[in-house]
């Protein structure tokens, strides 16, 4: 085998996707500092929903998220995201 391509690098649903959107969010200043201590305080864990479906703090903390990271592009937060809108 010379090489090998990956087109979507996600391994473990716990960890990847919607988590690690969260917390790279913060760091690129997507949502502030009040928000990632609610979401910390109260353990919240964005992974793959099963077995425990989300708490009203959580779900309210992620719908709070999504509407603030609802027009950034998810592959590069810098440019802009096309939309059917």
């Amino acid at each position: 085998m010379k090489g090998f391509i990956v087109g979507n690098g996600v391994t473990n649903w716990d960890y990847d996707t919607t988590p690690a959107f969260v917390k790279m969010g913060f760091w690129h200043g997507l949502y502030d500092y009040d928000l990632k201590l609610n979401i910390e305080a109260n353990n919240c864990n964005f992974g793959n929903f099963n077995p425990d479906p989300l708490s009203d703090n959580c779900a309210n903390y992620f719908n709070r998220f999504n509407e603030l990271t609802q027009n950034i592009n998810v592959y590069d937060v810098f440019r802009k995201c096309y939309t059917n809108g």
